[in-house]
């Protein structure tokens, strides 16, 4: 498939007209270049996120998340890098096919690279709107969050001494060997 410019493809699809996407150029233009020209389309009020995420799908030849509510189908657990995806914008999720990425911005590849590579298998990626995936970080923050605190109780009542039933059981264990 050949490559095609965002605008050209909200252009093409109805979405947005010449003289909006000229305008939402300039605009980032003007900010050093550092805005996407689909979030400024976003926040103009030319496209909707929903759309943003239709556009881009086509242009990168990637699928939109068939769920609605991504955050429902987290994969969570202690060995995922949660710095790396909080800070890559990259999770991870269980669908019907197996274990698959989300993200918001299809253009870091080298992000998705790092995420396949993570799991040793070829995964597939979907994309969702910033909303989701915000909604989703949020979870793998709280997640996060509980299972460190969770930690630190667990070493407090080791470092009191105060091991209970576990004591026992490893000098039992220690009896043993």
């Amino acid at each position: 498939m050949a490559y095609r410019q965002l605008g050209d493809i909200l252009v093409a699809h109805g979405q947005a007209g010449r003289d909006a996407i000229q305008s939402a150029l300039r605009k980032q233009s003007e900010g050093g270049g550092i805005k996407k020209l689909g979030r400024i389309l976003v926040e103009d009020g030319i496209i909707k996120p929903a759309e943003l995420v239709q556009a881009l799908s086509r242009q990168y030849d990637l699928p939109v998340c068939p769920h609605e509510k991504p955050v429902n189908h987290l994969f969570l657990e202690e060995n995922l890098p949660f710095p790396f995806m909080m800070e890559h914008r990259v999770l991870f999720l269980t669908l019907e096919e197996g274990l698959c990425a989300i993200t918001d911005d299809p253009t870091d590849w080298s992000t998705l690279e790092a995420a396949r590579l993570h799991h040793g298998e070829q995964l597939s990626v979907y994309l969702v709107t910033e909303e989701q995936m915000n909604e989703a970080l949020g979870e793998v923050q709280e997640f996060a969050e509980n299972n460190l605190n969770s930690m630190m109780q667990e070493a407090e009542v080791f470092e009191a001494g105060d091991w209970g039933d576990e004591e026992e059981h490893l000098r039992d264990l220690a009896l043993e060997a």
